[in-house]
């Protein structure tokens, strides 16, 4: 998927969510407010990331689980 057509899914009303480990695990996302920019999702850690990439990989399953939440 590239810019344009993440743009257009956003604009329809879902969230694209995608993996990062550097520099620790976390989520970025795209949804309707910043569809040009990838933003890191807030983690249930003090810091911003997640403990280890399978916590970070369980986060990930209960989005996609959700309505209106795909993977790039």
């Amino acid at each position: 998927m590239n810019a344009n057509d993440q743009r257009k899914v956003c604009e329809a009303g879902f969230t694209i969510i995608r993996r990062q480990n550097e520099p620790k695990p976390h989520i970025k996302y795209k949804d309707r407010n910043s569809p040009n920019a990838w933003k890191k999702m807030a983690s249930v850690d003090t810091d911003g990331y997640y403990k280890s990439i399978a916590s970070r990989d369980r986060a990930m399953k209960s989005l996609l689980n959700q309505d209106f939440y795909v993977e790039d």
